[in-house]
């Protein structure tokens, strides 16, 4: 590929202790595992509603599990528990796997940043690590693009702190007027080109 002869792998790469990083390999797969199983278990249960499958979770989960197939697993056994609780509402609030996971972040976090220090991809430990972050956080950074729309767009924001909606002039060439008029000619422009394409057609 030519890419790699162009594009250089790290060289002042970090010392580590083989032991606890093949320990904390282990632990990253079995939470990217359980997490992999949680999505997917909650994107069924979903298209479910939305479709009126009635799908049977639990029913789905001992399928896989039967002897010969290639997801035969202890951890399985442990999902199928969980699912056929009577409270059960998501996979990783479950009481039992939520202690597991609170237990092994710590190894889970480590593997993908010692992968991008040496240069390594590793795209699903990076998936299953941000849906877990994304479902758990009560507030998602993607809020600042709410701030970053209205530094140019004038668009207004929402504060946690109090009722209503903001817009601020976040450098000094900011001016509500300014702000505003930029908005309103930003739109006329959007409503034009649609306008055009229409016209186009």
């Amino acid at each position: 590929v030519e890419a790699s002869y162009i594009l250089k792998s790290p060289t002042d790469t970090p010392v580590i202790f083989k032991d606890q990083a093949v320990d904390d390999l282990q632990k990253a797969i079995y939470c990217t595992i359980i997490t992999a199983y949680a999505e997917g278990i909650s994107i069924l249960l979903a298209a479910s509603e939305v479709e009126s499958w009635d799908a049977n979770i639990t029913e789905c989960l001992r399928i896989w599990n039967h002897p010969g197939s290639f997801l035969v697993s202890n951890m399985l056994n442990k999902i199928m528990s969980a699912c056929e609780k009577e409270n059960f509402k998501h996979l990783l609030i479950d009481e039992e796997i939520s202690a597991k996971l609170n237990e092994l972040q710590m190894s889970w976090r480590r593997m993908p940043a010692l992968a991008f220090c040496y240069g390594i991809p590793c795209p699903t430990f990076c998936a299953s690590l941000t849906y877990y972050d994304s479902y758990r956080m009560k507030i998602m950074p993607i809020r600042l693009l709410r701030a970053q729309r209205d530094f140019f767009g004038g668009h207004g924001y929402e504060r946690f702190d109090r009722d209503g909606y903001f817009s601020s002039c976040w450098t000094r060439d900011h001016t509500m007027q300014k702000k505003k008029r930029a908005a309103a000619e930003a739109l006329e422009k959007e409503m034009a080109d649609v306008q055009n394409e229409r016209k186009r057609r």
